[in-house]
């Protein structure tokens, strides 16, 4: 049982570290999205960069829409399997507490 939760604690720390970088990632995806839609606009003509960034533009939404969905049902999971209900996974207690738990094996 012990290994069940260290796993779980593992998982959610985890994923607590992939929440809190999905942002940047994202800003820094739509950013290069921009620059190549730019590039192509420049290369080509006007209206294909447009579209270039329409297309890009929802590819990166649509990824991170993805990524925030999966990293919430791994959250739900992992309480889950630790027996927890929901709490504040910002507080640090909780956080020193998976750490904790973590640490086992």
């Amino acid at each position: 049982m012990a290994g069940k939760k260290s796993e779980a604690a593992k998982g959610l720390l985890s994923a607590l570290e992939a929440k809190k970088r999905l942002l940047p990632r994202t800003i820094i995806s739509g950013t290069i999205a921009v620059a190549v839609s730019s590039l192509i606009g420049i290369a080509t003509q006007f209206l294909f960069g447009a579209a270039a960034v329409l297309i890009l533009g929802l590819l990166v939404q649509y990824s991170h829409e993805r990524v925030k969905e999966q990293i919430s049902v791994r959250i739900e999971t992992c309480l889950k399997d630790l027996g927890w209900k929901e709490i504040d996974l910002e507080k640090e207690a909780y956080v020193r507490k998976l750490e904790n738990l973590a640490g086992q094996e």
